[in-house]
């Protein structure tokens, strides 16, 4: 795991903040036009492997827990997207600052749409998480198949909530995930993507073929380029005890600087659970929808 947290440092390219006196000192400038009145957005751009924008969150209110979105736009157009999952402030309430260093952008006139949800002391809530934070699944282009997010599997005796370590360095988060009850590998977690991928080298380790003229989706992928990805359905994804059963995945090449990375889980896995993210205890947890 040392080789996946140094990959992971020079992924986000970003120092532990606390503060928002060490954001100016830093570099980084309030988006006024982003900012609501519970929260303010930091920004900067950085220049590590192409043009990227660090943003940071820092929430205006004593929060115990908060979740955020970001969408990134240049020049009018989505280029990338960040869901932070939940953050948690510690045990007494705080204001707990949340950062994340974009992909690589295309050159032009960056602008932001955030979404901003929190708990009080007290337990209060803010209002519903917004619209624009939902994942929805992706069409093969050419036909009327959806692409299959599979179905959750639930073992008798099972709990209906489990808490998984993560590796997390700056805000990327590195997950353990199996695939064909083989083996467990390092899966980045992006709750913003809407297809979990694998890697063409841990795909062909797993032994799974991609047919001559596979199903293919449009992803965005590092750079800010979109890419066309075949699509093939796994007999199963895991993590922890949870697994979802006859899942469509992407086999693409994530980062083809990092073998360590196996692949990236993404929100077609993450939305059949209730999920969060501590930070502080560099934890996952997935419960089982009451539905469930």
């Amino acid at each position: 795991m040392k080789s996946v947290a140094f990959l992971l440092l020079f992924l986000a390219g970003c120092a532990s903040i606390q503060d928002v006196r060490v954001l100016q000192i830093q570099g980084f400038q309030s988006v006024v036009e982003a900012e609501g009145p519970n929260y303010e957005l930091w920004a900067r751009e950085i220049q590590e492997g192409g043009r990227r924008v660090h943003l940071c969150l820092a929430p205006k209110v004593l929060v115990q827990e908060y979740y955020w979105f970001v969408s990134v736009q240049v020049d009018g157009k989505e280029e990338w997207r960040y869901n932070s999952g939940m953050v948690y402030g510690g045990l007494a309430p705080a204001r707990p600052i949340d950062c994340t260093v974009s992909r690589p952008l295309p050159m032009g006139r960056l602008s932001y749409r955030v979404a901003f949800q929190y708990k009080a002391p007290g337990g209060a809530r803010s209002p519903g998480a917004p619209a624009s934070t939902q994942t929805s699944s992706p069409s093969v282009p050419g036909s009327d198949r959806i692409v299959s997010s599979g179905q959750v599997s639930v073992s008798p005796g099972i709990s209906r909530e489990i808490s998984i370590p993560v590796e997390i360095v700056h805000n990327i988060t590195v997950v353990g995930v199996t695939i064909n009850n083989v083996r467990p590998a390092a899966f980045l977690l992006d709750t913003g993507a809407s297809l979990t991928i694998v890697t063409p080298i841990f795909a062909r380790a797993l032994r799974i073929t991609v047919p001559p003229n596979p199903p293919k989706v449009e992803v965005t992928v590092v750079g800010g380029k979109t890419a066309s990805v075949p699509v093939v359905q796994v007999q199963s994804v895991k993590v922890g005890d949870f697994e979802v059963k006859g899942m469509d995945v992407g086999i693409f090449d994530v980062f083809p600087e990092a073998p360590e990375i196996a692949g990236l889980l993404g929100g077609d896995f993450l939305k059949h659970f209730r999920f969060g993210l501590d930070h502080q205890a560099k934890r996952l947890t997935l419960a089982l929808p009451d539905s469930q």
